[in-house]
């Protein structure tokens, strides 16, 4: 029987994923499913940030930025 792989798709933008809600996420998800995949959006953060008139290398650094907050964030909480 194939088991089916989840994706948990976080935004950096989307005040939701504090460590709490991360935590509880991926504790339900991993003992449901015993992994998962993780997808955090950087190009739309990057689109996000060229809309509030950033320059395009100001925005992938805001982008980042905030990306590697939220990868932190989950790291964290795995360990």
């Amino acid at each position: 029987m194939k088991k089916n792989l989840p994706i948990i798709w976080m935004s950096p933008w989307n005040s939701y994923f504090k460590n709490k809600e991360v935590a509880y996420l991926l504790k339900e998800t991993i003992l449901k499913y015993d992994k998962a995949v993780i997808m955090v959006a950087d190009e739309p953060a990057i689109s996000t940030y060229l809309a509030m008139w950033y320059s395009f290398s100001k925005a992938k650094n805001k982008a980042i930025l905030k990306w590697n907050n939220l990868k932190n964030r989950t790291k964290k909480v795995l360990e």
